[in-house]
């Protein structure tokens, strides 16, 4: 039996979860039953570990989503799998900030202008530009008030160039889908924000950064998600960096969420008779 949270998914057996509601005994009772569970990509993480515990082919596979969340659980995959990457410093809240900057004489790697991230924003949002030194107070107020809310975490990463352009390749089990994001914004380089999409320059480029994700990926266990990167505009042999995992990303470049929409059910299709699931 196929139990599916996922409505595009071919399934026997279609249940919803709500949100980050606790695993139900019925939902539990299904999992163990069954001999795929698919999930959708907003699922949480209770709910992805009681479908680990209960059944051994669970689709997608979002082990490295939930060992290393956020900006600073990537920046500690990519670190962690030799990734490359911009220089970043990990800032669990303000107190680490300043205990890491404490007797160093400021941020441990050359210095601005330097990219601020809150940690649990996605797809641009919480992203902002430290030109020069003056600009970092301010940044620190906004993650004063972050903390407030009962939030916490940024990171501080060296501001790279890149030309205007990022490449988003997007993995969707077996099939890699990758195209450029340019804009005028250098920092903030997001379709949701106006950014135009780009599917046929630099084709070597394209192609390098498709092999890296692709052994990121063999490495991880990813399997859906969407990752951007960029080429160094002084040396793009330098690159591909790796900027971030989007696990739930926008669909323009795909074509819409209908054409996503299609993918999705026919890699799901082939993870299951991989398998031998039918």
């Amino acid at each position: 039996m196929i139990v599916s949270f996922n409505p595009c998914a071919p399934a026997d057996l279609y249940l919803v979860h709500k949100g980050s509601a606790s695993v139900t005994e019925d939902e539990t009772e299904a999992m163990r039953s069954a001999s795929a569970v698919i999930l959708h990509q907003g699922c949480s993480a209770g709910l992805y570990r009681a479908a680990r515990e209960c059944c051994k082919n669970v689709f997608p596979d979002f082990s490295a989503r939930f060992n290393y969340p956020g900006k600073i659980g990537q920046t500690e995959l990519f670190r962690a799998t030799e990734t490359p990457h911009p220089d970043t410093l990990i800032c669990r809240n303000l107190e680490h900030f300043h205990e890491q900057v404490k007797g160093r004489h400021g941020i441990p790697f050359p210095g601005f202008p330097l990219v601020f991230k809150f940690d649990r924003a996605d797809e641009g949002m919480g992203v902002f530009l430290a030109e020069n030194e003056s600009r970092l107070p301010s940044l620190l107020d906004m993650a004063k008030e972050w903390e407030r809310t009962g939030q916490s975490g940024f990171i501080l990463q060296k501001y790279i160039p890149s030309g205007g352009k990022a490449l988003r390749v997007v993995v969707i089990y077996k099939q890699t889908f990758a195209y450029w994001r340019v804009s005028n914004d250098s920092i903030c380089i997001n379709a949701a924000k106006g950014a135009g999409i780009d599917h046929s320059s630099h084709p070597e480029l394209i192609q390098k950064g498709v092999n890296a994700v692709k052994r990121f990926c063999a490495g991880t266990g990813i399997n859906l998600a969407g990752f951007d990167l960029i080429f160094p505009e002084a040396n793009p042999a330098d690159g591909p960096l790796f900027l971030e995992i989007n696990y739930y990303f926008g669909r323009r470049g795909l074509g819409g969420s209908n054409r996503y929409y299609e993918i999705l059910a026919r890699e799901i299709k082939r993870w299951l008779n991989d398998r031998g699931i039918k």
